[in-house]
């Protein structure tokens, strides 16, 4: 099928072969600009000119291949060139352009073959070869059988065969009768090509009109040159292949068969030209089959509301169809900007879409564009892979709302049929992976017994997430799975009101939350959360944080059940400190948090945290909670050296089930300005939970209260097992008190309360403490016996003496004499005390050496007195 321009070479050479010309001449479009088509005489090449028709004949035959050489190559608007071919097999055409200027095309460029019995577009190839340039028009068009390639490359190699060169007017050799091999730049000569083509392409398999470059479908459709650029234009090779190619300078890139279609290869050594797709322009393969696309270029900007565009159309192939791949590479810097999209999506068919693999030094999706793999049908969804040497960034919101999204999603439209059909993963690759301003990466699954595909950030320097609407989702919506979300990252940053989760709205699991990093900080409302709103369990999150995790200013992690099925555990394990702190802009809590929401049937999950330090400070929580049936989760606390919480609770609580555990293991646990740890059962007969407390020592100041109780069932247990216990002005409240009136009484409570029975109290026995305290006196010391020239001297009360007191006992070995009875030494004059003035400024200053006890148990600085002293 060849829409509307087959009729017009038929209708031509009909006219012209019965004499007909002047009539044929009448119903065609008159030309905009002249038409130059000049052969340079050197391959015997022939053009026949008609009013706005151009027949190219001659030229040289090898073989299958078939060569023209051309001085000028430019079709006016509204006018057709056609290359017409003698009956036999020819496989393609090559048309090179010697002379030093850019070649023109706004009208049609056509192949046909007079098949003895008529004439038809043949399936020939069809190579334009301008070192120079080339540019189409608005009203350009191809009637083509075969592939189509327009290249600025100056020379053709054919293997080891030789070489057809643009730079010189040779003759081609009588060995290239082969497929070329690769496309030469040997000089740097500054060619681009440039498409504005808006022409009438007949229709897509949307039934919807085409417009501009077409080939017929499965074939391919190259540009490669200096800088390709399509404006406003369309290219379309439906369930064929579409590639744009830009090289600088010189260099050779390859040119290969792959499945029926040609296909270039880039050397990772050739330098590479921009690319760009602007105002509305579309490359399209959407067709019943494998449609490609690849674009190899240094920058490549698409922009303007462009679109790329691989998949399968509407009602087009069967299971076994599978759309092709979109690659991208670019060396420099690839940007998605203003609304422009890429993707790889079947619609309303059986097959299934192909990957997306993009490769570029930066990525930047932005202003609501989009990068989407999407079954609609039966099939499943390709995977989308990005990675990028330097920074991947999603950002910002289209003109009407559109939002800056990287997607996977399967839809089954009829749930009857059974699929074996998988949602394809979304990875992320990049030293540093930003997402701000309301952007999103999103998989999904609506289908039954299908799983959402799983989320994957690499950054190995820095993954942040900040803005209010970022989001980064994987649900299911039906039986399927969602997927898990994994970060690997130096340091993770989730902030001002972004949101990470996984979700399930019905009987399918919610996927888990998994985070490797250096550091990871929470903060400013942001949250990372599973949640489950169906008979599903939600995930668990789990985070291993070789550094300092910080949660603050309503930074928090959330994992809950709204419905039948279970909360997620929560486990965070940090190298360093865990800091929780503050509150957010809505007085949301800062902390950690597994529930089950208030009418839920679901158990609340676990939460395990491991580091060096624990700091739970201004409003902070930790808290393991039920509002429903189902019973609350345990609450356990690994800590290397302090626990402390000021201003800030950890509880675990259950309305009307029993309360979860807590668990608490530290070197120190220090609870100040009501800083509370607590189970509680607010209604029901459920037992509040029990509270387990090893460290060296606790010490609770300033109202803060331990506190297990239930209000209508029994107290848990309170055990600290310690030896050393301080709590200020702590008295043990009496058997009865309700625990909900500790607070605020301006001492320290330990209670384990219930209505049915209290739990018991293990406290350490501190009295030994206590009874070894001595009152010291209120004299202040004088400061003259502690002046710089002082020093100090130990007291003594009387005189001192030896008594050795003989007895009849044994030589303490055999042969030695028994000890003598009296003392022996020589006899000295006792020394006269001696008085010392006190010191006056000028004499030396006796630097202390040592913190010493005096008898009234102060302690000072000061210097030991040496014996003349």
């Amino acid at each position: 099928m060849i829409w509307q321009t087959i009729s017009r070479p038929r209708f031509i050479l009909a006219a012209i072969g019965s004499g007909l010309i002047g009539s044929a001449i009448a119903v065609l479009p008159a030309s905009a600009q002249v038409t130059e088509v000049i052969p340079d005489g050197s391959l015997g090449t022939t053009v026949d000119a008609f009013p706005s028709t151009y027949l190219i004949e001659g030229g040289v035959v090898r073989d299958q291949n078939l060569f023209h050489s051309f001085e000028t190559f430019n079709v006016g608007a509204g006018d057709g060139v056609y290359f017409f071919l003698p009956p036999g097999d020819l496989a393609n055409i090559f048309a090179r352009i010697t002379g030093a200027a850019a070649s023109s095309i706004n009208g049609l460029v056509s192949i046909v073959q007079d098949t003895g019995g008529g004439f038809e577009v043949p399936d020939t190839n069809l190579f334009l070869i301008n070192p120079y340039g080339v540019v189409f028009g608005e009203e350009a068009a191809l009637s083509v059988g075969g592939a189509f390639v327009a290249t600025t490359a100056d020379t053709l190699q054919f293997g080891e065969a030789g070489q057809f060169s643009a730079l010189n007017q040779e003759a081609p050799s009588p060995l290239l009768t082969v497929n070329p091999s690769a496309f030469l730049f040997t000089q740097a000569i500054p060619g681009s090509i440039v498409s504005t083509s808006r022409a009438d392409a007949g229709t897509n398999y949307f039934l919807s009109p085409a417009q501009g470059l077409r080939v017929v479908d499965g074939q391919s459709l190259i540009l490669l040159g200096d800088q390709v650029l399509i404006d406003n234009g369309g290219l379309n090779a439906f369930g064929g292949r579409i590639e744009l190619g830009a090289i600088a300078g010189t260099g050779s890139v390859g040119l290969a068969q792959s499945g029926g279609n040609l296909q270039l290869s880039f050397p990772a050594a050739v330098e590479r030209g921009d690319i760009a797709l602007l105002n509305g322009a579309q490359l399209s393969v959407i067709g019943p089959d494998r449609g490609e696309i690849a674009l190899y270029g240094r920058s490549i900007d698409i922009a303007g509301n462009s679109e790329i565009a691989a998949g399968l159309g509407p009602l087009a192939g069967d299971e076994s169809s599978r759309a092709g791949d979109i690659e991208i590479n670019a060396t420099g810097r690839l940007r998605l900007s203003e609304s422009s999209d890429l993707s790889n999506n079947v619609y309303l068919g059986l097959g299934s879409t192909g990957n997306i693999a993009i490769a570029a030094q930066t990525l930047e999706l932005l202003g609501g564009s989009t990068i989407a793999a999407f079954t609609l049908g039966q099939g499943s969804s390709g995977n989308i892979t990005i990675q990028a040497e330097d920074t991947i960034r999603l950002a910002g919101t289209g003109p009407s709302g559109e939002i800056s999204q990287i997607t996977s999603t399967i839809l089954i439209i009829d749930p009857e049929l059974e699929s074996t059909a998988q949602i394809g993963n979304v990875t992320l690759q990049a030293p540093k992976v930003v997402m701000t301003d309301g952007s999103q990466l999103i998989a999904s699954s609506f289908s039954p017994a299908i799983n959402a595909g799983n989320i994957r950030i690499l950054a190995s320097d820095q993954f942040s997430l900040s803005g209010e609407g970022t989001l980064i989702q994987s649900i299911t919506n039906n039986s399927g799975n969602a997927g898990d979300v994994e970060i690997q990252a130096g340091s993770v940053q989730v902030t001002n009101d972004a949101i990470i989760t996984t979700l399930t709205n019905s009987t399918g699991n919610a996927g888990d939350v998994n985070i490797r990093a250096g550091s990871l900080q929470i903060s400013n409302d942001a949250v990372i959360t599973t949640l489950t709103n169906g008979t599903g369990d939600a995930g668990d999150i789990n985070l291993d944080i070789s550094g300092t995790a910080r949660f603050i200013q309503g930074g928090r992690l959330v994992t809950a059940t709204a419905a039948q099925g279970d909360a997620g555990d929560i486990v965070l394990r940090a190298g360093e400190d865990v800091i929780i702190d503050g509150v957010g802009r809505n007085e949301d809590f800062s902390g950690i948090s597994s529930s089950a929401d208030e009418g839920s049937q679901g158990q609340g999950g676990d939460i395990l945290v491991t580091g060096r330090s624990l700091f739970v400070t201004q409003g902070g929580i930790i808290n393991a909670a039920t509002g429903g049936t189902g019973q609350g989760g345990t609450l356990e606390l690994n800590l290397r050296d302090l626990l402390l919480v000021d201003a800030s609770n950890i509880t675990t609580l259950a309305l009307q089930s029993t309360g979860g555990d807590i668990v608490i293991n530290a070197d120190r646990v220090r609870l100040s300005n009501s800083g509370d740890i607590s189970t509680v059962v607010l209604s029901g007969e459920g037992g509040g939970g029990n509270i387990f407390m090893t460290a060296r020592s606790v010490i609770a100041l300033g109202d803060s209260d331990i506190l297990a109780f239930s209000v209508g069932g029994s107290g848990g247990n309170i055990v600290l097992n310690t030896p050393a216990f301080f709590g200020e002005n702590f008295q043990p409240a009496p058997r009865g008190t309700n625990p909900i009136e500790l607070d605020g009484n301006d001492r320290v409570d330990v209670n384990a309360s219930g209505a049915i029975a209290s739990g018991a109290i293990a406290l350490p026995d501190v009295s030994f403490i206590q009874n070894s305290l001595s009152e010291l006196p209120d004299t202040v010391v004088n400061p003259d016996q502690l002046i710089a020239g002082s020093c100090i001297a130990p007291t003594v009360a009387g005189t001192a003496s030896l008594v050795i007191t003989g007895s009849d006992s044994l030589p303490a070995h055999p042969g030695e004499a028994a000890p003598a009875p009296f003392a022996t030494g020589s006899v000295q004059a006792i020394p006269t005390p001696t008085s010392s003035a006190p010191w006056q400024p000028g004499d030396p200053i006796v630097e202390p050496n040592a913190v010493t006890s005096l008898a009234n148990g102060r302690l000072v600085l000061a210097r030991t007195c040496l014996e003349n002293q």
